[in-house]
């Protein structure tokens, strides 16, 4: 499932190829988080969040999207 990748086409015509993340992936997740509301961050984690701890970024991002065992995570 490591390798799991899928093409949808959204109602406006445009299509998205959905894939599983992968540890190499880890930059740009972390530019993404970078990228979200602090509101949003708010509501994921019930505290405002200015920044992340390298043991934040490993627990909360790097070990949850990245390192996906795909069956406990999966289910």
């Amino acid at each position: 499932m490591s390798d799991y990748s899928a093409t949808e086409t959204l109602r406006n015509g445009r299509t998205v190829e959905i894939c599983a993340l992968r540890p190499a992936d880890r930059a740009g997740l972390l530019a993404a988080v970078g990228r979200v509301s602090d509101r949003s961050l708010y509501r994921r984690f019930f505290a405002f969040k200015r920044g992340f701890t390298e043991q934040e970024i490993d627990f909360y991002l790097i070990d949850f999207y990245l390192n996906v065992d795909f069956e406990g995570h999966m289910m």
